[in-house]
């Protein structure tokens, strides 16, 4: 009786230890195949992931190429003309080649961008510790914004993950003429006399710095290539007295801090040497990103900074940027580029001045009229005279005083006398601002008082002096 009783107790232990080891291999297993399917999702939600994010990547370098290539962006830029990936990009992007597995259709990624907002103006406060490495720190500058919105789906027989990503551009518009010095090439700088730059500088290549006395830089300094304290060549001033801003006030005395390039102090302790970009060759423990991010707090800065070109856009070459400010070309003209045009200075012009060879000066309210009174004939011709006649509307004719056409100037680098002539803006300011009616100072058309002020048929604020043919004709020598 007893042996039985012992013997029925090892059964029930063996069914209840059973029963356990079968919960948890049941458990084991389905903690197994939750987290396989975890893992599993997990996958297909980073390979979503990663391809809508290469979808926001490929929309940001589109719209920087636009960039490059446009001059104004419309607020429904993408609408008429959607960011679309090409499909040997799909071909990279989704790549099954050599073995790569991808479980994301080329056709399951969208792309979405919104309107782009209303220009606005905006400062970049130098004194705010978020712009300290901004290179347009200290400038106001017109802004704008996208966003974009993606969409990617990866799938397989079991399950499929969707993931939306999201990223916002800011297109940032910096007026050349913000700048003191703006250099599209190399930029050499040798005063002689001592000189003080207050704004900022920026050079698409290399700079090399030297002076003769002493040389300040009081704001933003920036190049997209190396700086070099130094010459490219020999004859030239080799001094390195020159100093760059800090922007911060220590001494207080109301004028913001300059520290040499010269050995200076870095946490108390002597350079040894100057400080330009090949720093580290001269001094292993040293490297100019870092070194000149100490010293100046982000005033001065080149491309190890992440410094790059500045070019309006369309503009890529050198002859191009210098086309900016060059009289409009005809279509037909062989150099004429429509991109550069829309961009010249004199295409904007709201007053155009057309300074002919005998010093004869004749105002234009729009660049198209003065363009077309110059097709109609040389300089002095019946020609021209007969189209003023017929355009009387398209003439501007100033108030007394406002320009003084016979003056000249000899160019020591030309070696020779050119011609030159000067605008009163004081007289000029007179009669924008004058309010009365048929008044002497008031600019005139066809007779009558110009609206200056008519949105359509006034002056926008550009003014645009062509001299024709700057060596030749004017009498006068005097200066």
């Amino acid at each position: 009786m007893q042996t039985r009783s012992r013997r029925g107790s090892a059964i029930l232990l063996v069914l209840i230890f059973s029963a356990v080891l079968a919960v948890l291999s049941g458990s084991l297993v389905s903690y197994t195949l939750t987290e396989r399917r975890l893992n599993h999702a997990n996958a297909l939600r980073f390979e979503a992931k990663n391809a809508a994010e290469a979808a926001l990547e490929y929309a940001a370098a589109e719209m920087r190429a636009r960039l490059t290539r446009n001059l104004n962006f419309s607020a429904n830029e993408f609408e008429s003309a959607p960011i679309t990936v090409h499909d040997n990009r799909r071909a990279s992007l989704f790549s099954t080649a050599g073995g790569q597995v991808t479980r994301v259709a080329a056709t399951d990624v969208e792309l979405w961008a919104s309107l782009i907002t209303s220009p606005t103006r905006r400062f970049i406060d130098p004194s705010n510790p978020a712009n300290d490495f901004d290179p347009l720190r200290g400038q106001t500058v017109t802004v704008q914004s996208v966003r974009f919105i993606s969409r990617a789906r990866a799938a397989d027989p079991v399950r499929e993950a969707v993931v939306h990503a999201t990223q916002a551009i800011e297109i940032r518009d910096a007026a050349m003429f913000n700048y003191a010095i703006f250099y599209n090439l190399d930029l050499e700088f040798h005063p002689s006399p001592s000189m003080t730059v207050v704004g900022p500088v920026h050079a698409n290549e290399d700079v090399y710095l030297t002076e003769n006395n002493s040389l300040g830089l009081l704001d933003v300094f920036t190049t997209a290539g190396n700086l070099t304290i130094g010459t490219i060549g020999a004859g030239r001033p080799s001094g390195r007295n020159i100093h760059f801003t800090t922007g911060v006030d220590d001494d207080g005395d109301g004028v913001n801090d300059t520290v040499s390039v010269n050995n200076p102090t870095v946490d108390g302790v002597a350079v040894g040497t100057w400080v330009d970009s090949s720093l580290e060759a001269r001094n292993a423990s040293h490297n100019f990103r870092d070194t000149a991010s100490q010293i100046w707090n982000g005033y001065v800065q080149d491309s190890s900074h992440g410094i790059t070109r500045q070019t309006p856009p369309g503009v890529l070459t050198g002859a191009q940027a210098h086309a900016l400010i060059l009289p409009p070309l005809a279509s037909d003209h062989a150099d004429y580029d429509a991109t550069i045009e829309a961009q010249k200075f004199s295409n904007k012009a709201g007053l155009y001045f057309l300074v002919e060879p005998n010093g004869a000066t004749v105002a234009f309210n729009q660049p198209d009229h003065a363009k077309n009174y110059k097709a109609a004939g040389a300089a002095g011709s019946a020609a021209r005279t007969a189209w003023l006649a017929a355009n009387p509307t398209a003439v501007v004719t100033p108030p007394a005083g406002m320009i003084e056409n016979q003056r000249r100037m000899y160019d020591h680098r030309e070696g020779r006398w050119i011609n030159t002539i000067d605008f009163d803006l004081g007289v000029m300011r007179t009669a924008v601002l004058a309010d009365t009616a048929d008044a002497p100072e008031n600019f005139k058309v066809d007779g009558s008082d110009w609206a200056i002020d008519d949105d359509s048929a006034g002056w926008n604020g550009v003014m645009y002096v062509e001299v024709e043919n700057p060596l030749a004709g004017f009498t006068s020598s005097g200066l």
